[in-house]
């Protein structure tokens, strides 16, 4: 099995003022899992990883960026990059639950990071930015 057997942490992003071409808004939205609240109780489909359990947390965590998105003052349509955070197959959900809920941003396609998120007992995890400038050292 090739799949990492603990928690990991790929990427590390932070935003600085600067100028913006156009009126294309700069965010990110940090990691959100299938955490409803504050604790291990309130993680959905709780250590279930049926294709039928992870759409369900699939479904919820996209429902749960686009409120985040609503919170910044943005849409997906700002979106320049998803990120989906899993070790389980995505294949029988990707299009209606992960792309679908991205509306216009599913043009950009996302990335699929083979790890798990970095918080125990998580399976499903989603980060999005919307950059007008993004460097990578």
């Amino acid at each position: 099995d090739l799949a990492p057997k603990a928690p990991s942490i790929y990427g590390f992003t932070y935003t600085i003022p600067g100028a913006r071409s156009g009126n294309r808004k700069s965010f990110i939205g940090s990691g959100i899992g299938e955490l409803n609240g504050g604790g291990r109780k309130d993680i959905i489909q709780l250590g279930k990883t049926s294709p039928k359990a992870m759409r369900i947390k699939a479904e919820w965590v996209m429902g749960a960026v686009n409120t985040q998105l609503e919170k910044l003052g943005v849409k997906w349509s700002d979106v320049s990059q998803t990120t989906v955070y899993t070790v389980h197959t995505i294949d029988s959900y990707v299009e209606d639950a992960i792309l679908g809920a991205m509306g216009p941003a599913a043009r950009y396609g996302f990335h699929w990071m083979y790890t798990r998120p970095p918080i125990v007992e998580l399976e499903f995890e989603v980060d999005v930015r919307g950059a007008g400038q993004e460097l990578f050292l």
